[in-house]
Protein backbone atom coordinates (compact mmCIF):
# COMPACT_ATOMS: atom_id res chain seq x y z
CA UNK A 1 0.00 0.00 0.00
CA UNK A 2 1.22 3.68 -1.21
CA UNK A 3 3.46 5.62 1.15
CA UNK A 4 4.74 8.16 -0.83
CA UNK A 5 5.14 11.37 -0.32
CA UNK A 6 4.01 14.86 -2.38
CA UNK A 7 3.94 18.33 -3.01
CA UNK A 8 0.27 18.57 -1.61
CA UNK A 9 1.48 17.71 2.03
CA UNK A 10 2.64 20.76 4.17
CA UNK A 11 0.48 22.98 2.15
CA UNK A 12 -2.01 25.33 4.06
CA UNK A 13 -5.86 24.37 3.38
CA UNK A 14 -7.79 24.55 6.67
CA UNK A 15 -6.91 26.99 9.80
CA UNK A 16 -5.13 26.70 12.06
CA UNK A 17 -2.63 25.27 9.70
CA UNK A 18 0.79 26.15 8.33
CA UNK A 19 3.82 24.40 6.75
CA UNK A 20 6.90 25.53 8.75
CA UNK A 21 7.84 23.44 11.24
CA UNK A 22 9.68 26.84 12.79
CA UNK A 23 7.56 29.18 14.06
CA UNK A 24 7.93 32.89 12.36
CA UNK A 25 8.12 36.22 14.52
CA UNK A 26 5.26 38.46 13.00
CA UNK A 27 3.62 35.56 10.95
CA UNK A 28 -0.23 36.43 10.10
CA UNK A 29 -2.79 34.70 12.71
CA UNK A 30 -4.17 32.12 11.25
CA UNK A 31 -7.90 32.83 10.11
CA UNK A 32 -10.59 30.67 11.96
CA UNK A 33 -12.66 30.80 9.49
CA UNK A 34 -13.53 27.14 7.89
CA UNK A 35 -11.43 26.77 4.46
CA UNK A 36 -13.34 26.05 1.00
CA UNK A 37 -11.88 23.16 -1.06
CA UNK A 38 -9.28 24.13 -3.62
CA UNK A 39 -11.02 24.00 -6.79
CA UNK A 40 -9.45 21.14 -9.33
CA UNK A 41 -7.54 22.20 -12.21
CA UNK A 42 -9.99 22.78 -15.44
CA UNK A 43 -8.81 19.61 -17.20
CA UNK A 44 -9.20 17.21 -14.36
CA UNK A 45 -10.97 14.40 -15.13
CA UNK A 46 -14.42 13.29 -13.48
CA UNK A 47 -13.44 11.22 -10.14
CA UNK A 48 -15.16 7.76 -10.39
CA UNK A 49 -16.94 6.29 -8.03
CA UNK A 50 -15.72 3.37 -5.65
CA UNK A 51 -16.22 0.23 -6.01
CA UNK A 52 -18.62 -2.23 -4.14
CA UNK A 53 -17.03 -5.17 -2.59
CA UNK A 54 -19.70 -7.09 -4.27
CA UNK A 55 -21.14 -8.28 -1.42
CA UNK A 56 -22.62 -5.56 0.80
CA UNK A 57 -23.41 -2.07 0.62
CA UNK A 58 -20.70 -1.21 1.54
CA UNK A 59 -17.42 0.72 -0.74
CA UNK A 60 -13.75 -0.94 -0.95
CA UNK A 61 -10.80 1.90 -0.75
CA UNK A 62 -8.14 2.39 -3.48
CA UNK A 63 -4.69 2.86 -2.28
CA UNK A 64 -2.41 4.56 -4.29
CA UNK A 65 1.28 6.02 -3.80
CA UNK A 66 0.65 9.48 -5.69
CA UNK A 67 -1.02 12.09 -2.80
CA UNK A 68 -2.17 13.94 -5.75
CA UNK A 69 -4.50 11.63 -6.64
CA UNK A 70 -6.30 11.84 -3.92
CA UNK A 71 -6.57 15.75 -2.85
CA UNK A 72 -7.72 16.35 -6.64
CA UNK A 73 -5.62 20.16 -6.23
CA UNK A 74 -6.72 20.42 -3.06
CA UNK A 75 -3.88 21.49 -0.65
CA UNK A 76 -4.08 19.70 3.31
CA UNK A 77 -2.72 20.53 6.74
CA UNK A 78 0.85 19.44 7.15
CA UNK A 79 0.69 19.21 10.71
CA UNK A 80 -2.61 17.55 12.99
CA UNK A 81 -2.59 17.62 16.59
CA UNK A 82 -3.94 13.96 18.07
CA UNK A 83 -4.65 12.04 21.21
CA UNK A 84 -3.43 8.97 23.11
CA UNK A 85 -5.16 6.84 25.21
CA UNK A 86 -2.84 5.64 27.36
CA UNK A 87 -3.54 4.87 31.08
CA UNK A 88 -0.08 4.63 32.57
CA UNK A 89 1.74 7.95 33.99
CA UNK A 90 4.60 9.18 31.69
CA UNK A 91 3.34 7.92 28.65
CA UNK A 92 2.11 10.67 25.76
CA UNK A 93 -1.35 11.77 25.75
CA UNK A 94 -1.02 14.25 22.91
CA UNK A 95 1.16 14.30 19.85
CA UNK A 96 1.58 16.26 17.03
CA UNK A 97 1.45 13.87 13.75
CA UNK A 98 3.82 15.19 10.58
CA UNK A 99 1.99 14.11 7.12
CA UNK A 100 4.75 14.19 4.92
CA UNK A 101 7.25 11.34 6.91
CA UNK A 102 4.28 10.04 9.92
CA UNK A 103 6.92 10.96 12.58
CA UNK A 104 4.72 11.91 15.76
CA UNK A 105 5.95 14.19 18.75
CA UNK A 106 4.74 14.13 21.82
CA UNK A 107 3.06 17.66 22.79
CA UNK A 108 4.67 19.27 26.38
CA UNK A 109 1.51 19.63 28.31
CA UNK A 110 1.68 22.66 31.11
CA UNK A 111 -1.82 22.18 32.63
CA UNK A 112 -0.71 23.44 36.25
CA UNK A 113 -1.97 20.34 38.09
CA UNK A 114 -5.29 20.70 36.10
CA UNK A 115 -5.46 16.79 34.97
CA UNK A 116 -4.46 16.58 31.19
CA UNK A 117 -0.84 15.51 31.77
CA UNK A 118 -2.35 12.76 33.74
CA UNK A 119 -5.38 12.16 32.04
CA UNK A 120 -6.65 8.51 31.86
CA UNK A 121 -8.07 7.17 28.82
CA UNK A 122 -8.07 10.02 26.23
CA UNK A 123 -10.73 9.19 23.12
CA UNK A 124 -11.76 12.28 22.16
CA UNK A 125 -10.36 15.58 20.56
CA UNK A 126 -11.99 17.94 18.40
CA UNK A 127 -11.35 21.75 16.97
CA UNK A 128 -13.36 24.91 17.92
CA UNK A 129 -12.35 27.80 15.58
CA UNK A 130 -10.83 30.61 17.14
CA UNK A 131 -13.53 33.40 15.54
CA UNK A 132 -16.38 31.32 17.76
CA UNK A 133 -14.41 32.14 20.88
CA UNK A 134 -13.38 35.70 19.96
CA UNK A 135 -9.75 34.41 19.15
CA UNK A 136 -7.41 34.46 16.59
CA UNK A 137 -5.82 31.23 17.63
CA UNK A 138 -8.10 27.79 17.52
CA UNK A 139 -8.83 25.82 20.85
CA UNK A 140 -8.72 22.29 21.32
CA UNK A 141 -11.10 19.97 24.15
CA UNK A 142 -9.49 16.36 24.64
CA UNK A 143 -12.22 14.09 26.19
CA UNK A 144 -11.99 10.82 28.46
CA UNK A 145 -13.62 8.25 27.86
CA UNK A 146 -15.79 9.13 31.12
CA UNK A 147 -16.20 12.19 30.11
CA UNK A 148 -13.31 14.42 32.06
CA UNK A 149 -12.34 16.86 29.64
CA UNK A 150 -10.11 19.94 28.77
CA UNK A 151 -10.00 23.34 26.95
CA UNK A 152 -6.80 24.31 26.15
CA UNK A 153 -4.55 26.03 23.27
CA UNK A 154 -1.51 24.25 21.23
CA UNK A 155 1.65 26.82 20.02
CA UNK A 156 5.32 26.36 19.14
CA UNK A 157 7.57 27.49 21.93
CA UNK A 158 11.70 27.38 21.10
CA UNK A 159 10.54 24.93 18.24
CA UNK A 160 8.74 22.59 20.51
CA UNK A 161 4.88 22.21 21.03
CA UNK A 162 3.40 23.31 24.31
CA UNK A 163 -0.69 22.56 25.25
CA UNK A 164 -1.21 25.70 27.57
CA UNK A 165 -4.39 28.05 29.23
CA UNK A 166 -5.60 24.77 30.54
CA UNK A 167 -9.26 24.74 31.64
CA UNK A 168 -10.97 21.28 32.91
CA UNK A 169 -14.81 20.48 32.77
CA UNK A 170 -16.97 17.25 33.00
CA UNK A 171 -19.64 15.89 30.88
CA UNK A 172 -22.27 13.00 31.91
CA UNK A 173 -24.12 11.03 30.08
CA UNK A 174 -28.15 10.95 29.65
CA UNK A 175 -30.73 10.08 32.48
CA UNK A 176 -30.90 6.62 32.80
CA UNK A 177 -27.51 5.67 31.24
CA UNK A 178 -25.65 3.18 33.70
CA UNK A 179 -22.26 5.32 33.90
CA UNK A 180 -20.61 2.04 34.67
CA UNK A 181 -20.66 1.50 31.02
CA UNK A 182 -20.26 5.12 30.26
CA UNK A 183 -17.83 4.72 27.31
CA UNK A 184 -17.09 8.17 24.87
CA UNK A 185 -15.35 7.49 21.95
CA UNK A 186 -16.50 10.55 19.72
CA UNK A 187 -16.72 14.30 20.35
CA UNK A 188 -16.96 17.48 18.14
CA UNK A 189 -18.30 20.85 18.52
CA UNK A 190 -20.67 22.58 15.25
CA UNK A 191 -22.43 25.63 14.87
CA UNK A 192 -26.31 26.01 14.42
CA UNK A 193 -28.57 29.12 14.05
CA UNK A 194 -25.56 31.08 15.44
CA UNK A 195 -25.53 28.69 18.81
CA UNK A 196 -22.14 27.18 19.27
CA UNK A 197 -22.90 22.92 20.23
CA UNK A 198 -20.85 20.63 22.09
CA UNK A 199 -21.88 16.65 20.64
CA UNK A 200 -20.67 13.41 22.34
CA UNK A 201 -21.46 10.17 22.15
CA UNK A 202 -20.68 6.40 23.61
CA UNK A 203 -19.67 4.13 21.26
CA UNK A 204 -21.90 1.41 21.39
CA UNK A 205 -20.92 -2.05 20.89
CA UNK A 206 -21.16 -5.04 24.05
CA UNK A 207 -20.19 -4.54 27.56
CA UNK A 208 -16.72 -6.08 28.92
CA UNK A 209 -18.11 -9.65 29.48
CA UNK A 210 -19.89 -9.34 25.86
CA UNK A 211 -23.24 -10.08 27.68
CA UNK A 212 -25.05 -6.86 27.20
CA UNK A 213 -25.44 -4.27 24.23
CA UNK A 214 -24.75 -0.33 25.13
CA UNK A 215 -26.99 1.85 24.38
CA UNK A 216 -25.90 3.51 21.82
CA UNK A 217 -26.57 7.48 22.44
CA UNK A 218 -25.54 11.20 21.13
CA UNK A 219 -25.63 13.87 23.72
CA UNK A 220 -25.82 17.45 22.41
CA UNK A 221 -25.35 20.65 25.05
CA UNK A 222 -24.33 24.26 24.35
CA UNK A 223 -20.71 24.55 24.57
CA UNK A 224 -20.08 27.47 26.88
CA UNK A 225 -16.12 28.26 26.45
CA UNK A 226 -16.52 31.41 28.47
CA UNK A 227 -18.00 29.43 31.10
CA UNK A 228 -15.71 26.71 30.67
CA UNK A 229 -12.89 29.42 31.05
CA UNK A 230 -14.24 30.76 33.92
CA UNK A 231 -15.04 27.43 35.54
CA UNK A 232 -19.00 27.62 35.45
CA UNK A 233 -19.67 25.49 33.20
CA UNK A 234 -22.23 22.69 34.17
CA UNK A 235 -23.65 19.85 32.03
CA UNK A 236 -27.33 18.96 33.24
CA UNK A 237 -28.39 15.15 31.99
CA UNK A 238 -31.79 16.44 32.25
CA UNK A 239 -31.48 19.43 29.36
CA UNK A 240 -29.74 17.04 27.18
CA UNK A 241 -30.92 16.67 23.60
CA UNK A 242 -30.25 13.08 22.70
CA UNK A 243 -30.57 10.81 19.53
CA UNK A 244 -29.22 6.95 19.08
CA UNK A 245 -26.67 5.37 16.54
CA UNK A 246 -29.00 2.56 14.99
CA UNK A 247 -29.20 -0.84 17.34
CA UNK A 248 -26.46 -2.45 15.40
CA UNK A 249 -24.06 -1.91 12.11
CA UNK A 250 -23.17 -4.41 9.30
CA UNK A 251 -25.67 -7.27 11.63
CA UNK A 252 -22.74 -7.82 13.96
CA UNK A 253 -23.48 -6.57 17.37
CA UNK A 254 -20.05 -6.53 18.41
CA UNK A 255 -19.09 -3.63 15.78
CA UNK A 256 -19.07 -0.09 18.24
CA UNK A 257 -21.26 2.36 16.37
CA UNK A 258 -19.07 5.51 17.34
CA UNK A 259 -15.61 5.06 17.30
CA UNK A 260 -15.25 8.49 16.31
CA UNK A 261 -17.97 11.84 15.27
CA UNK A 262 -15.21 13.39 12.90
CA UNK A 263 -15.78 17.16 12.05
CA UNK A 264 -17.46 19.16 9.22
CA UNK A 265 -16.13 21.98 7.57
CA UNK A 266 -17.28 24.92 8.44
CA UNK A 267 -18.62 23.58 11.84
CA UNK A 268 -21.51 22.26 9.74
CA UNK A 269 -24.22 20.01 11.92
CA UNK A 270 -24.32 17.52 9.08
CA UNK A 271 -22.07 16.34 6.36
CA UNK A 272 -19.46 14.95 8.22
CA UNK A 273 -17.72 11.32 8.20
CA UNK A 274 -17.59 9.38 11.39
CA UNK A 275 -16.37 6.08 11.90
CA UNK A 276 -17.22 2.85 13.65
CA UNK A 277 -14.79 -0.05 14.50
CA UNK A 278 -14.92 -3.59 15.93
CA UNK A 279 -12.10 -4.14 18.24
CA UNK A 280 -9.96 -7.69 18.48
CA UNK A 281 -8.64 -7.94 21.85
CA UNK A 282 -6.94 -11.18 21.71
CA UNK A 283 -4.78 -11.40 18.27
CA UNK A 284 -4.92 -7.49 17.67
CA UNK A 285 -5.38 -8.68 13.92
CA UNK A 286 -8.80 -8.97 12.80
CA UNK A 287 -9.93 -5.38 13.11
CA UNK A 288 -12.71 -3.85 11.08
CA UNK A 289 -13.87 -0.29 10.82
CA UNK A 290 -16.80 1.53 8.77
CA UNK A 291 -16.97 5.12 7.34
CA UNK A 292 -20.13 7.07 6.80
CA UNK A 293 -21.45 10.38 6.04
CA UNK A 294 -23.55 12.24 8.75
CA UNK A 295 -27.15 12.73 7.16
CA UNK A 296 -29.84 15.21 8.52
CA UNK A 297 -33.44 14.35 9.29
CA UNK A 298 -33.03 12.80 13.44
CA UNK A 299 -35.58 13.87 15.41
CA UNK A 300 -34.65 13.63 19.86
CA UNK A 301 -34.81 10.50 21.10
CA UNK A 302 -34.94 9.11 17.42
CA UNK A 303 -32.42 7.78 15.26
CA UNK A 304 -29.16 9.11 13.45
CA UNK A 305 -29.48 8.92 9.53
CA UNK A 306 -26.42 8.08 7.62
CA UNK A 307 -24.92 6.88 4.39
CA UNK A 308 -23.17 3.73 4.17
CA UNK A 309 -19.80 4.78 2.28
CA UNK A 310 -16.49 2.16 3.15
CA UNK A 311 -15.73 -1.28 4.97
CA UNK A 312 -11.64 -1.06 5.79
CA UNK A 313 -10.56 -4.69 6.86
CA UNK A 314 -7.51 -5.32 9.43
CA UNK A 315 -7.60 -1.45 10.64
CA UNK A 316 -9.37 0.00 13.83
CA UNK A 317 -10.04 3.85 12.91
CA UNK A 318 -10.69 6.46 16.31
CA UNK A 319 -9.65 9.28 14.20
CA UNK A 320 -11.18 11.00 11.40
CA UNK A 321 -11.44 15.02 10.44
CA UNK A 322 -12.87 16.75 7.22
CA UNK A 323 -10.23 18.41 5.54
CA UNK A 324 -12.76 19.31 3.25
CA UNK A 325 -15.83 18.48 1.52
CA UNK A 326 -13.95 16.34 -0.65
CA UNK A 327 -10.96 14.90 1.44
CA UNK A 328 -10.60 13.83 4.66
CA UNK A 329 -8.04 12.03 7.15
CA UNK A 330 -8.26 9.25 9.72
CA UNK A 331 -6.08 7.06 11.49
CA UNK A 332 -5.94 4.21 13.37
CA UNK A 333 -5.44 2.46 16.95
CA UNK A 334 -4.29 -0.78 16.31
CA UNK A 335 -2.87 -1.43 19.44
CA UNK A 336 0.23 -3.60 19.15
CA UNK A 337 0.63 -3.42 15.87
CA UNK A 338 0.84 0.64 16.00
CA UNK A 339 -1.22 3.03 13.95
CA UNK A 340 -1.71 4.23 10.22
CA UNK A 341 -3.03 7.64 9.21
CA UNK A 342 -4.80 7.83 5.72
CA UNK A 343 -5.60 10.60 3.29
CA UNK A 344 -9.25 9.93 1.70
CA UNK A 345 -11.28 10.94 -1.14
CA UNK A 346 -14.57 10.23 0.03
CA UNK A 347 -16.30 10.27 -3.54
CA UNK A 348 -13.26 8.06 -5.24
CA UNK A 349 -12.52 5.63 -2.72
CA UNK A 350 -8.81 6.67 -3.60
CA UNK A 351 -6.16 6.01 -0.40
CA UNK A 352 -2.89 7.26 0.65
CA UNK A 353 -1.63 5.85 3.39
CA UNK A 354 1.52 6.53 5.62
CA UNK A 355 2.52 4.58 9.15
CA UNK A 356 2.75 6.31 12.06
CA UNK A 357 6.69 6.12 13.28
CA UNK A 358 6.87 6.92 16.88
CA UNK A 359 9.86 8.75 18.54
CA UNK A 360 12.77 6.35 18.29
CA UNK A 361 13.18 3.38 21.47
CA UNK A 362 9.18 4.45 22.27
CA UNK A 363 6.76 1.44 21.92
CA UNK A 364 4.15 1.27 19.10
CA UNK A 365 1.28 1.05 21.24
CA UNK A 366 1.73 4.25 22.98
CA UNK A 367 0.82 6.33 19.84
CA UNK A 368 -2.30 4.77 18.84
CA UNK A 369 -4.64 7.31 17.43
CA UNK A 370 -8.10 7.95 19.19
CA UNK A 371 -8.61 12.19 17.89
CA UNK A 372 -7.09 14.30 15.39
CA UNK A 373 -7.13 18.01 14.12
CA UNK A 374 -5.22 20.19 12.29
CA UNK A 375 -2.39 22.23 14.21
CA UNK A 376 -0.54 25.09 12.86
CA UNK A 377 2.96 25.42 13.85
CA UNK A 378 3.60 28.81 12.71
CA UNK A 379 1.79 29.65 16.29
CA UNK A 380 4.20 30.68 19.03
CA UNK A 381 2.91 30.62 22.40
CA UNK A 382 2.40 34.48 23.54
CA UNK A 383 -0.33 36.40 25.09
CA UNK A 384 -3.60 36.15 22.93
CA UNK A 385 -4.81 39.76 22.64
CA UNK A 386 -7.49 38.86 19.84
CA UNK A 387 -10.66 39.20 21.97
CA UNK A 388 -12.28 42.46 21.69
CA UNK A 389 -11.90 44.73 24.56
CA UNK A 390 -15.99 45.20 24.47
CA UNK A 391 -16.02 41.46 25.08
CA UNK A 392 -13.84 40.76 27.92
CA UNK A 393 -14.96 40.75 31.80
CA UNK A 394 -12.93 42.00 34.00
CA UNK A 395 -12.67 38.03 35.15
CA UNK A 396 -11.55 37.13 31.75
CA UNK A 397 -8.64 40.06 32.37
CA UNK A 398 -7.85 38.84 35.52
CA UNK A 399 -7.33 35.75 34.35
CA UNK A 400 -5.26 36.27 31.51
CA UNK A 401 -3.14 38.54 33.46
CA UNK A 402 -2.75 35.70 36.48
CA UNK A 403 -1.97 33.15 33.48
CA UNK A 404 0.72 35.55 32.03
CA UNK A 405 2.09 35.97 35.71
CA UNK A 406 2.44 32.21 36.37
CA UNK A 407 3.60 31.31 32.46
CA UNK A 408 6.27 34.36 33.23
CA UNK A 409 7.27 32.51 36.30
CA UNK A 410 7.63 29.29 35.16
CA UNK A 411 9.34 30.66 31.81
CA UNK A 412 11.96 32.18 34.57
CA UNK A 413 12.48 29.15 36.49
CA UNK A 414 12.68 27.39 32.88
CA UNK A 415 15.70 29.89 32.13
CA UNK A 416 17.58 29.69 34.91
CA UNK A 417 17.38 25.56 34.97
CA UNK A 418 19.07 26.22 31.82
CA UNK A 419 21.48 28.39 32.31
CA UNK A 420 22.28 25.90 35.39
CA UNK A 421 22.76 23.35 33.32
CA UNK A 422 24.56 25.68 31.21
CA UNK A 423 27.03 26.19 34.02
CA UNK A 424 27.43 22.87 34.76
CA UNK A 425 28.25 21.88 31.60
CA UNK A 426 30.77 24.59 31.26
CA UNK A 427 32.46 23.42 35.04
CA UNK A 428 32.61 19.89 33.08
CA UNK A 429 34.16 21.21 30.20
CA UNK A 430 36.38 22.96 32.34
CA UNK A 431 37.41 19.79 34.52
CA UNK A 432 38.11 17.90 31.62
CA UNK A 433 40.42 20.54 29.89
CA UNK A 434 42.52 20.69 33.35
CA UNK A 435 42.56 16.99 33.31
CA UNK A 436 43.80 17.12 29.68
CA UNK A 437 46.05 19.72 31.31
CA UNK A 438 47.34 17.71 34.10
CA UNK A 439 47.83 14.91 31.52
CA UNK A 440 50.03 17.19 29.16
CA UNK A 441 52.22 18.26 31.94
CA UNK A 442 52.79 14.58 33.35
CA UNK A 443 53.85 14.06 29.75
CA UNK A 444 56.22 16.89 29.61
CA UNK A 445 57.81 15.55 32.66
CA UNK A 446 58.40 11.82 31.43
CA UNK A 447 59.68 13.10 28.10
CA UNK A 448 62.17 15.45 30.27
CA UNK A 449 63.25 12.81 32.35
CA UNK A 450 63.66 10.31 29.85
CA UNK A 451 66.05 12.79 27.97
CA UNK A 452 67.78 13.65 30.93
CA UNK A 453 68.39 9.73 31.03
CA UNK A 454 70.05 9.76 27.85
Amino acid sequence: MGCGTSKDVGKSAQAPVSTDAKPKAGAPAAAPAAPAAAAPAADAAPVPPAPKDGKTEWHLLQYVDDLSKVTQGAPIPGFFLTVHDNKKEGLPRLGVLNVANGSITAVRIKDKARGLAEAKDLECLFMVDGAVAGKKQALYVAMTSKGKAFLFRVSMKKKKWVAHGIKAFEVHPPPGENTKHTNCEGARAYLENGQLWMEYGSRGGLTEDRKERITPWIARVPLDIKAIRKGTFKVDPAKLDVTYWPETLDNDPHVRQCADMGQAVGMARYGQLFAAAKDDEEKETHFMSYIMERLPGAQTGGVENFKPLYRVQGAKIEAIFDITKDVSIFATDDEGKGAFLTILHRHSGLAWKHAVVPPEGHDLRWYGVSGISPVDPGIRKKHDDSSSESDKSSSDEEEEKEEEKEEAQEEAREALEEAQEKLEEAQEALEEAQEKLEEAQEALEEAQEARNDE
